[in-house]
């Protein structure tokens, strides 16, 4: 994961090198920062495919810092907010000019900051910009697409804004795990990237360069896969994700929408079920889970519309702590109980945010996506990860009848192999 270069290298001050090492332990850059962090610092526009656990968010924060003129780093959500403005603060001391040049911020603050100090900015980066921009999927209907473009999301009113206003366009820097060709092209007819440099993180294998103990490391940093689906009288493992389907079911598309049999009756067969992810069946496989596997720190994802307190007072009923994420404090080490914690989040409050010593996530319900997998899987097994445990990946679903297709097509669309879970059938 980590190269033999430096960070001066790569154009980094000797005194932030320094504060690196002191402040956080880190002395050489991953291969995916001694990609971008040139790239940033060369004042070209930029697009970012990224894989979670790559050291991206921390590599965009480190180059931001290194130069002088002021950059707007726009966040999805007011965690990753802090988390940035922490990491800022620590590589260049709280207060300091260039801690002060950097601008974090939500899309949405950001449009309230006085407007000469945007018309300042010299670069923006927008980071999770899938989440961001929400742009109308493949299959969103003429009224989606029409109301999308009615209402902009406060991410593009801005940028729109601050490159109308500036006579020369500021550098753009996007970043994504979902930087499919659409979200290019869009970016380019908005006149936001001119012939912008593209990076594919998501292609390149995560391994060590130069390590002696790789082995190790590929042992402690694999993370293994599992879905478990629940019906009225049982929770069984699903079938084995190289099994066969057919041409048809293997051309589905990641992000498509449910289809309207598959939301309401339609074809589910026999063993569909009518209760939702909240019922007793589904909660009590969570605390079963989650006292088999004893993990110190794991996260529960669940729907942004299920309410976390809800579930944390169901889960105290079988002795388990949990807490929602948005009370974790930036800096303060998650194994600093030692009793286990269970992170209750959704997808979008744990996006981006780096969770070190997690290694466990549960997902409650079926991913609306690839990508929304994707982003939920990645807070387990990422660089800097430190807890003894193996990192798991485990996906609580519904038998719907249709679900078994739905969760294996997404599994091999991903070239995710799922594994058998021991304590179940």
């Amino acid at each position: 994961m980590f190269t033999s270069r430096t960070f001066q290298h790569l154009g980094i001050p000797t005194k932030t090198a320094e504060r690196l090492r002191s402040e956080f332990g880190i002395e050489q850059p991953t291969q995916a920062q001694t990609q971008f962090i040139p790239a940033v610092r060369s004042g070209r526009d930029l697009l970012l495919r990224d894989r979670t656990g790559t050291g991206k968010t921390f590599g965009l924060a480190l180059a931001l810092t290194s130069l002088r003129r002021r950059s707007l780093y726009l966040a999805p959500n007011e965690e990753l907010v802090t988390q940035v403005r922490h990491w800022v603060d620590r590589l260049e001391g709280i207060g300091s000019s260039t801690s002060k040049e950097l601008l974090v911020s939500t899309p949405a603050d950001a449009m309230k900051i006085d407007r000469a100090i945007l018309r300042d900015v010299h670069r923006i980066v927008l980071d999770e910009a899938d989440q961001a921009l929400r742009l109308p999927k493949r299959y969103a209907t003429a009224r989606q697409q029409r109301l999308r473009q009615e209402h902009p999301k406060p991410a593009q009113i801005l940028i729109d804004q601050l490159i109308m206003e500036r006579k020369k366009k500021p550098q753009i820097i996007v970043a994504s795990a979902t930087l499919n060709r659409p979200l290019r092209y869009w970016l380019q007819q908005q006149g936001w990237t001119d012939n912008p440099l593209f990076i594919d993180l998501a292609k390149q294998q995560q391994q060590p360069v130069e390590t002696a103990d790789t082995d190790e490391w590929d042992k402690r940093n694999k993370v293994h896969h599992y879905c478990l689906v629940v019906s009225d009288d049982e929770i069984r493992n699903i079938m084995s994700s190289s099994s066969s389907l057919s041409e048809e079911e293997e051309g589905i598309e990641k992000e498509r929408p449910l289809a309207e049999d598959e939301r309401n009756n339609g074809k589910r067969g026999s063993a569909s079920v009518d209760f939702d992810d909240l019922d007793d069946r589904m909660l009590d496989s969570v605390a079963t889970l989650t006292q088999i596997e004893s993990a110190s720190q794991s996260i529960l994802f669940v729907h942004p519309s299920v309410s976390t307190a809800y579930v944390q007072t169901y889960l105290a009923k079988h002795d388990i702590q949990s807490r929602d994420l948005r009370e974790y404090v930036v800096g303060q080490p998650l194994s600093s109980t030692e009793r286990p914690t269970l992170w209750l989040a959704t997808e979008f409050s744990a996006r981006g945010m780096d969770l070190p010593d997690v290694s466990h996530v549960y997902i409650l319900g079926r991913p609306t996506s690839v990508p929304s997998y994707l982003h939920m899987a990645g807070r387990t097994g990422r660089l800097g990860y430190r807890s003894p445990h193996q990192s798991k990946v485990i996906s609580l679903v519904r038998d719907q009848g249709w679900t078994t297709k739905k969760m294996l097509t997404m599994y091999q669309f991903m070239n995710i192999s799922v594994e058998h879970y021991e304590h179940v059938q």
